[in-house]
């Protein structure tokens, strides 16, 4: 943390941008900082730690000016992407000992549990993700449609693609009976993919460089798979 206040420094260029960027970083740490102490106690805490998602994507905008529009959408995809991953993701990987301990969540709120090693995801458990997943693809597809963000159709047919790969990837991870945690993570690691693919993809409108950034997710799980577990798709870790 203090690393990143030093950090910011190097994009001082007048007092005024170093206050808004220093400012957003407090900010984007306490959310963290709330989150870390308070994230099982409180049913919809995942929304603080989107909330700190959301004000460092915005700090990486600030280091060049003020956000546009753009990153603005793009600070709220990465921040319904964490949320997404604890509230739905973290909350059915966890949901054996969250259901059986005081843990208090809003998967827990609506009746997730596992009960004689059964998984039990009620359905307003499960429209809840895909609402949320149908939020963060519908902002995905939104600077094209109200930016005028050019695209082309290779792009536009990827997206799509993707799309749809994230909504099948959900419903194998809610198909999933009987619960065993490394089948769940691995069907984790495919939603994050897949997820985490579409921003870059919809960015490579700006530059068609940014699309490399779409290989982090894979060669970072499959890489860390490897380095830990010396496995490359059975991770033991999430």
């Amino acid at each position: 943390m203090i690393g990143s206040f030093l950090l910011s420094f190097v994009f001082f260029s007048d007092f005024f941008r170093y206050l808004v960027l220093a400012g957003i970083l407090l900010v984007a740490y306490f959310l963290a900082t709330v989150y870390d102490i308070a994230s099982k106690k409180y049913p919809g805490m995942d929304l603080v730690v989107a909330g700190a998602i959301f004000f460092l994507i915005l700090f990486g905008a600030w280091t060049i000016g003020a956000p546009t529009l753009l990153a603005y959408i793009v600070a709220l995809i990465g921040g319904i992407q964490v949320l997404f991953m604890n509230m739905i993701n973290g909350a059915i990987k966890d949901i054996d000992h969250d259901s059986q301990g005081s843990a208090n969540t809003v998967a827990i709120r609506l009746g997730a549990k596992v009960h004689a090693g059964v998984i039990a995801l009620p359905l307003s458990f499960k429209t809840t993700g895909y609402l949320i997943e149908i939020v963060r693809i519908t902002l995905v597809f939104l600077p094209f449609i109200l930016l005028g963000l050019p695209s082309n159709l290779w792009q536009i047919a990827l997206l799509v693609l993707l799309a749809i790969a994230t909504f099948f990837s959900i419903y194998k991870l809610y198909s999933i009976k009987t619960f065993d945690r490394a089948r769940i993570r691995k069907c984790i690691g495919i939603i994050v993919i897949f997820m985490y693919a579409t921003t870059p993809i919809m960015l490579s409108s700006l530059n068609v460089y940014i699309i490399l950034v779409a290989l982090i997710p894979p060669l970072w799980f499959f890489a860390s798979n490897l380095v830990l577990h010396r496995t490359v798709f059975e991770p033991k870790t999430m």
